[in-house]
C-alpha cells in the first residue's frame, strides 16, 4: 500500500481538482470528493479497507442539466479464449438535482457538504431523493431512468458520434476484462483443475492447453459517464449488477438481459426467450466485425 500510495501522491502531488474516493462498498456507499492528496493519504493510513480512487470528470456531458450514466451489460462465457457479448439493451441513470460544478478554485469540496444526488448517478442513492422520478411507462426518455436506446437518439441531437462512442465504450470493456484475464485464468487452472482441455502432446510455444470448458461464466454492469467531448470513461464494473425490477423500463430490458444471457450460457431456452423479439448480446471473440447473438443474424 505504502508504494501504490506513493507513487499515486508523485504522479498527482500538481493535481488539484475533486477525486471521487471509493471505498470497497456497492450502491454509492462510502464515496466522498476532495483535492487534498494529504486527506487522501490519511484516510487511507487510518482505513484497513481497500480503496479506489478516480479522477473526477470535471466536464460530464448533461441531458436536461443533469449528469448521468450508462449501465452496459456485458456477459463472459470463456476467458481462454475470451468470449465477450455486449448486450444491446441497456440503461441510463440520472443523477436527481441539476449538475453545477464547484466554484471553489483549488477544487475542494467539503465532506459534509458533498451532494449526493448532484454527484452521483448511482439509482439507489437517486431514488431516495424526493424529487427523484421513475421512468413511464409510455415514455423512456423522461425520469430518472432512461433506455440506452435513447440515450444513442440523445446523442444524435447533441451533435455526438454514435457508432464512435459505441467503438470506445467497446475498446474500454475488451481491454477492462483483458487487464484481469491472466488472473482469472490461473485461478480456473487451480480452483477447476479439470476445466481446460490439454493438448497431448503441447507444442513446444504452447502452454499445455488450449481452451476452458464451460464451467464458469459472468454477466457484469459496466458502468461508463461521458464527458462533453463524447469521451468515454469508465467508473466502475460491478461483479453483480442489480436485476431489481422497480419500473416497467426496468423490467423490459432487464428481462432480455436475463434471459438471453440463460441462452448464451447454453441453458434449456423457454418460451420467453422466442417472445422478446430483437435485441441481444453481441460478440466480441477477437473477430474484427462484431456480430449479433441473438436477433438480426
Amino acid at each position: 500500500m505504502f508504494s501504490t500510495m506513493s507513487y499515486f501522491l508523485l504522479k498527482f502531488d500538481t493535481f488539484s481538482t475533486y477525486f471521487k474516493y471509493l471505498i470497497g462498498a456497492s450502491c454509492g456507499r462510502g464515496i466522498f470528493i476532495t483535492g487534498d492528496l494529504v486527506e487522501i493519504e490519511r484516510r487511507i493510513s487510518l482505513s484497513e479497507d481497500t480503496w479506489v480512487v478516480e479522477e473526477y470528470v470535471m466536464n460530464p456531458l448533461l441531458w436536461d442539466g443533469f449528469k448521468f450514466d450508462m449501465r452496459i451489460y456485458v456477459a463472459v462465457t470463456s476467458f481462454l479464449p475470451l468470449k465477450v457479448y455486449l448486450h444491446e439493451e441497456g440503461l441510463a441513470r440520472l443523477a436527481s438535482s441539476p449538475y453545477q460544478p464547484n466554484d471553489n478554485k483549488e477544487g475542494e469540496e467539503k465532506e459534509e457538504e458533498f451532494d449526493v444526488f448532484r454527484h452521483l448517478t448511482n439509482y439507489s442513492i437517486n431514488k431516495q431523493n424526493p424529487s427523484f422520478q421513475q421512468p413511464s411507462s409510455k415514455n423512456e426518455t423522461n425520469g430518472g431512468k432512461r433506455s440506452l436506446e435513447s440515450v444513442w437518439t440523445y446523442l444524435q441531437e447533441v451533435g455526438g458520434d454514435v457508432a464512435g462512442v459505441k467503438e470506445k465504450i467497446r475498446d474500454i470493456v475488451v481491454k477492462t476484462l483483458i487487464s484481469i484475464e491472466p488472473a482469472v485464468v490461473s485461478s480456473l487452472l487451480m480452483y477447476l483443475p479439470n476445466s481446460h482441455i490439454r493438448t497431448s502432446p503441447p507444442p513446444n510455444d504452447q502452454p499445455p492447453f488450449t481452451s476452458l470448458k464451460k464451467s464458469c461464466f459472468q454477466l457484469f454492469g459496466f458502468d461508463i459517464l461521458l464527458d462533453d467531448e463524447f469521451k468515454a470513461w469508465l467508473l466502475e464494473v460491478n461483479l453483480s449488477p442489480s436485476l431489481n425490477t422497480d419500473s416497467c423500463l426496468d423490467l423490459r430490458v432487464k428481462s432480455k438481459v436475463f434471459n438471453h444471457f440463460i441462452l448464451i450460457i447454453s441453458f434449456q431456452p423457454t418460451e420467453i426467450l422466442f417472445e422478446l423479439g430483437g435485441g441481444g448480446f453481441v460478440q466480441f471473440d477477437g473477430d474484427s466485425s462484431p456480430r449479433p447473438f441473438i436477433g438480426g443474424v
